[in-house]
């Protein structure tokens, strides 16, 4: 485990509490027995001016706001932390990087249009006319792409790390550790241990 790694994950983490619908287990006021997950990203690679990184839990979307800095390699990466709660967890992170460009195209654009009612003198009636017109709209290119998932059961109070690397186009790895701290030892990481694997 890299030094760097352990350093940060001993930082004191400010933890976000997301608001998704209420059948996720994303904790969204905090409780006794939650446990903690920090999501830290790496981007080894930057095949585009711009990226995007999106983090799910069972399905559903996790708004992040990852802060995001350049490590003493050069190196782009992201932290933030959330609550979750204990039981069955199944997380995609995925990122990619794009380019955004301009180009003229048929985009459809409604108009209102006024005209004498065909009933009662004097009186306007209006309807909506669609028109096909070339206007300038902003596309994303994309460049480079990746996503992977890992499953695990966090227990109640523990304290979790996510670690996603990406590397490249299709090329990217998701790892999990867990905080160990122990009486009379030094706080260390152990790896998670997946879904199916867990006695």
């Amino acid at each position: 485990m890299d030094h760097r790694l352990l350093a940060a994950l001993l930082l004191v983490t400010a933890c976000h509490h997301a608001s998704p619908s209420p059948e996720t287990p994303i904790a969204r006021a905090p409780k006794a027995d939650d446990a903690r997950v920090e999501i830290h990203v790496e981007y080894h690679a930057t095949p585009g001016p711009e990226h995007g990184v999106q983090v799910t839990l069972e399905g559903t979307e996790i708004p992040l706001a990852l802060v995001e800095r350049h490590d003493e390699e050069g190196i782009t990466v992201g932290d933030e932390a959330i609550r979750v709660h204990p039981g069955v967890s199944h997380w995609t992170i995925a990122a990619g990087f794009f380019r955004s460009d301009t180009r003229s195209m048929m985009t459809d654009v409604p108009r209102e249009e006024r005209y004498p009612c065909p009933y009662g003198f004097g009186v306007m009636c209006k309807r909506t006319i669609h028109e096909q017109r070339m206007m300038p709209q902003t596309v994303r290119i994309p460049l480079g792409e990746c996503g992977a998932t890992f499953a695990h059961t966090p227990r109640a109070r523990g304290w979790y790390r996510l670690e996603y690397d990406f590397l490249g186009d299709k090329q990217c790895a998701l790892r999990c550790w867990k905080h160990m701290e122990k009486s009379g030892q030094p706080p260390h990481l152990v790896p998670c241990r997946p879904l199916g694997e867990e006695g």
